[in-house]
């Protein structure tokens, strides 16, 4: 490609780029200290069924009377509950 003398302004200067370079290295400590923030994991949170008191998750049919918002959604059979 021929660059014209009319094109000049348009292409940029080749310059080398200056990247973002840390000034010392990572220690092993620090690196395990942002990588143990990842691996936190929230404790479910349980909340005693409004109907049967049991403990169970937000948000989810109660396992041991099967309802859920006031509604039967999972019929329990006698079977089961024993």
């Amino acid at each position: 490609m021929i660059i014209a003398p009319s094109d000049a302004g348009f292409f940029p200067k080749q310059q080398e780029a200056n990247m973002a370079v840390p000034k010392r290295r990572q220690s092993k400590s620090r690196s395990a200290i942002r990588r143990a923030q990842v691996m936190k994991q929230p404790v479910p949170h349980f909340v005693p069924c409004p109907r049967c008191g049991e403990p169970r998750l937000s948000h989810r049919v109660c396992t041991s009377c099967g309802y859920y918002k006031d509604r039967m959604v999972v019929e329990k059979s006698e079977e089961e509950s024993s």
